[in-house]
């Protein structure tokens, strides 16, 4: 089966593998045909779990040029940061208008994973991607402007407190 994707997907012997989780078991990452064996074996001491239990998603490796962290609140970008060029941490406080938009756009998808949760947009091959949805409380903001994130997540933390303490 390994061979199957490699040759389907894999570019220079190489393909994307993540968990499907959002638990972060691995990290996904660009694996090396002739290194997978061994990363297998690094994943299963990091996960703790057998592999064959972990469902995963493997794609073609792309090209990144450049990834955003923006933060949504109540269905809505408040807050974006730049934060790789090239693979390289590279922190910029805001984001381009083509990505606050595409924000925009999936924080008004009828599915939401929370009120307060972060979206990680990427530019590869000229165009912009969503790279992943992560929860709020374990995103690292980068360089964010802080002020109105604050604000707001302060807002939607006591308003679920009332709400589930009935006050």
């Amino acid at each position: 089966m390994r061979d199957y994707y490699y040759d389907k997907m894999g570019v220079d012997d190489c393909i994307f593998i993540r968990p499907d989780s959002g638990a972060k078991t691995f990290y996904g990452n660009i694996f090396p045909k002739d290194e997978l064996d061994f990363e297998l074996k690094t994943m299963k001491g990091y996960a703790g779990l057998p592999l064959d239990e972990i469902l995963v998603i493997i794609a073609s490796p792309k090209i990144i040029e450049k990834e955003w962290r923006i933060v949504i609140v109540d269905r809505k970008p408040i807050s974006a940061s730049q934060y790789k060029v090239d693979d390289k941490l590279n922190e910029k406080e805001g984001c381009d208008v083509d990505v606050w938009s595409l924000a925009s756009k999936i924080a008004k998808d009828v599915w939401q994973p929370d009120r307060a949760y972060t979206l990680d947009i990427c530019l590869s091959d000229g165009r912009y991607h969503l790279l992943e949805a992560n929860s709020f409380s374990c995103s690292g903001l980068y360089d964010c402007p802080v002020k109105n994130i604050v604000t707001q997540v302060s807002r939607v933390a006591l308003e679920e407190w009332k709400e589930y303490n009935e006050v």
